[in-house]
């Protein structure tokens, strides 16, 4: 029964304009927002190479500070375009520069940067992933779902159906199969379309882990519209008048999908306050200038540590409240959803946290296997000029020798595996099932209490 159930659903919602209205709009919004990022791959790609290339060309010509070897290995590692934004689209959580005084300086005056976005993309976006998931596939799965109770209500369908004695959790089971296979049909086709579109038009290479990764998008992407749909099927089982049903459903949706991550984002100014970036800006500057302006290379030490704990602080305040947020957020399967997918693409908070932490050892240790060459370079020369002598951050002044390093930021950087990457978002993976149950058993307590009379 379940089974003939589910069937008459499915091909009702398959056959309906509905469903070709969701197919054609999931294949144009998702086809051309990945034609778009694989655009964005391709420049970033070309800007990323004709980078390295430079800064390899650098080394080559000879260089006696540490500075660049470290930029080499944080550039080369760090801003390597990876495939997987071709589906979603974000910035990487982390700042990949040296942090002294002399960097900080060059960013905040806008004369260097440390990674490339288009102007194109940053002004008109691109529809990833998550936006088809928790925007338009979500819409679909809800406007699906809104009348399947309430609209047989009003026709008198389901009062002739439940006096044929058919039992009511086969009724409730075999529309939301039904149902919601259809509104996953045209996902699923789009997202196959889309991967062909990255592979095989436009030639972006996938590795293994990256298919994995894929997978679990999409059976988490899945999960969610999931959600959706159930969510509609117990306003529709609450409701007895279709357009009462859309109204609370279309509510509902609106401050699932928008609301939520305005209220998450207040509650946690609210709940924890800091100071702002504009703030944290004006006193890094003001400690920087001091430095530049003649303390010496003997406190530069002590500066830098000032710099240090106020970053150290700020980052500190900045994760805290994006702790709160999320822990508000995760009330809605679309932010989740949308943190699950920028957690998978290395995007995340968390790992860029992880990151830096690693940069920030693997410098250190550089920049006093440096020190020790140049103190061994000062002992051979007699005391005369060596490298750094006569410069701030370590420039050279006058030895004809170059420094070397034995170290890598392999020896250091581990990146994120997918174990890793789920771990640090398992909270939103267990909120998306969670979701997932709690409304289905309320739609369906709610449909066992409904009176056939």
């Amino acid at each position: 029964m379940i089974r003939t159930i589910a069937k008459k659903e499915f091909l009702e919602n398959v056959l309906s304009r509905k469903f070709l209205l969701a197919f054609i709009l999931a294949v144009i919004i998702l086809g051309t927002g990945v034609f778009a990022m694989s655009s964005a791959y391709k420049e970033k790609k070309d800007w990323y190479d004709t980078q390295l290339s430079d800064l390899e060309q650098t080394l080559e010509n000879g260089t006696s500070g540490y500075s660049e070897i470290a930029q080499v290995e944080t550039f080369t590692e760090l801003q390597k375009p990876e495939a997987l934004s071709t589906l979603i689209s974000g910035q990487q959580a982390v700042q990949t520069g040296l942090g002294e005084v002399g960097t900080m300086l060059r960013e905040a005056s806008g004369t260097a940067g440390t990674s490339y976005t288009s102007p194109l993309w940053d002004r008109f976006g691109m529809l990833d992933l998550t936006f088809i998931v928790g925007t338009l596939m979500s819409l679909m799965a809800v406007i699906f779902s809104y009348n399947s109770i309430s609209g047989e209500k009003e026709n008198g369908t389901l009062k002739l159906t439940l006096t044929n004695n058919v039992p009511k959790d086969h009724v409730l089971l075999g529309k939301y199969i039904g149902g919601t296979s259809s509104v996953l049909l045209p996902f699923v086709l789009s997202m196959l379309l889309a991967l062909s579109i990255v592979a095989l038009a436009v030639g972006i290479p996938f590795s293994s882990a990256d298919g994995i990764a894929i997978g679990v998008l999409v059976t988490i992407g899945c999960a969610t519209i999931s959600a959706f749909y159930l969510l509609g099927m117990l306003v529709s089982c609450l409701t007895k008048r279709s357009a009462i049903s859309l109204l609370m459903c279309l509510f509902i949706w609106i401050f699932l999908v928008q609301g939520v991550g305005n209220v998450a984002s207040l509650t946690a100014t609210a709940t924890t306050p800091g100071m702002n970036y504009d703030e944290y800006r004006t006193e890094y500057l003001s400690i920087a200038q001091q430095a530049m302006g003649g303390y010496g290379r003997e406190n530069f030490s002590t500066i830098q540590q000032q710099l240090n704990a106020l970053t150290t602080e700020f980052r500190m305040q900045q994760e805290a409240q994006l702790n709160t947020a999320l822990s508000v957020s995760i009330i809605s399967p679309a932010e989740s959803y949308r943190n699950i997918a920028q957690a998978l693409t290395g995007l995340s908070w968390a790992e860029g946290e992880h990151i830096q932490e690693q940069v920030s050892d693997y410098t250190s240790a550089l920049s006093n296997e440096y020190r020790a060459w140049q103190a061994e370079q000062r002992e051979n020369q007699g005391g005369e000029n060596f490298p750094g002598q006569g410069g701030f951050f370590g420039t050279s002044t006058g030895s004809s020798e170059n420094f070397s390093s034995t170290l890598s930021l392999g020896d250091y950087y581990q990146p994120w595996g997918l174990d890793e990457r789920l771990g640090s978002v398992t909270n939103d993976l267990v909120a998306i099932v969670m979701f997932n149950i709690l409304i289905f058993v309320a739609a369906y307590v709610a449909f066992l209490r409904y009176d056939v009379r």
